[in-house]
């Protein structure tokens, strides 16, 4: 039995070297721990007489390699255990689905109309029936409508009676015309309107033929020059430039005389209708 003994303790000290393994002193040698799975470390030896120490617990599983087992009472350290395979990455999640979309917001509520505009009055609709506006004045007669007058059509021709057929304040078509008077125009600052007539009959001839107006209407005065008619262009006399209320209206009471030494209207070529009318 001794001999047994011996021999066993030999055999340990030669395993000494590898496993590291002690000798226990008296009865059997303990049991081998056994090598933790996965990444638990192995359990020692149970207590007891001397005996060999557990070896390395063997790989785990699944998990990083397990610790050595814990040497029993009296042995040595076992050794550490082989690495664990590696584990297998998990599955990639399913996409999460979309969000509803969220509720249309309330629309705002209506503007309140602005209120109706105050009433005109009497003038809301423009001049009462047979009145016209020729002065451009809104403080003269009703509504500034001041001359009184029963519209016959646009049309408006130079007639005996000097009627006003188109109500525009005169025999004729006012703005048709280029004004001459000798007292109260100029060639040089005159336009030919009413209010800044020519003072000749020779500038208003060229100023009619440059802007494509067809007469030209002279005051209740005495002109000495001779002229040359314009085909096209009219002449005519017997507008009194100093009517209170409309300057140049035709008139019974403006004479007109046009007097030159020589031919006084010399007429070149006449190819349309042209007139010389209400002269002396």
């Amino acid at each position: 039995m001794r001999a047994r003994v011996v021999l066993a303790c030999l055999f340990s000290v030669s395993l000494a070297a590898v496993s590291f393994v002690g000798c226990a002193g008296g009865g059997d040698a303990s049991t081998t721990g056994t090598g933790g799975s996965g990444n638990t470390s192995g359990t020692g030896g149970t207590d007891g007489g001397s005996g060999t120490g557990g070896s390395g617990n063997t790989s785990g599983t699944g998990g990083s390699g397990g610790t050595g087992a814990t040497g029993g009472t009296g042995g040595g350290a076992g050794m550490d255990g082989g690495a664990g395979d590696a584990s297998l990455g998990g599955a990639a999640g399913m996409a999460g689905g979309a969000g509803m979309a969220g509720m249309a917001g309330v629309g705002g509520a209506a503007g309140m109309a602005g209120a109706g505009g105050t009433d005109g009055g009497a003038c809301s609709t423009g001049c009462p029936a047979n009145m016209w506006d020729i002065d451009n004045n809104p403080l003269t007669g009703t509504c500034g409508c001041e001359y009184s007058c029963v519209k016959k059509g646009n049309a408006d021709p130079i007639d005996p009676n000097y009627e006003d057929d188109n109500c525009d304040g005169g025999d004729g078509l006012v703005e048709q015309c280029v004004y001459v008077s000798t007292s109260q125009g100029s060639d040089a600052t005159g336009d030919g309107t009413r209010n800044k007539p020519l003072a000749t009959i020779a500038a208003a001839i060229a100023h009619a033929k440059s802007f494509g107006v067809p007469a030209v209407c002279l005051s209740g005065e005495q002109y000495n020059e001779n002229v040359t008619v314009e085909s096209g262009i009219s002449v005519y006399g017997g507008f009194d430039q100093n009517d209170a209320n409309f300057k140049f209206r035709r008139s019974a009471s403006a004479t007109t005389i046009v007097q030159a030494q020589g031919t006084v209207f010399h007429v070149p070529t006449i190819a349309v209708d042209t007139h010389i009318e209400g002269l002396t």
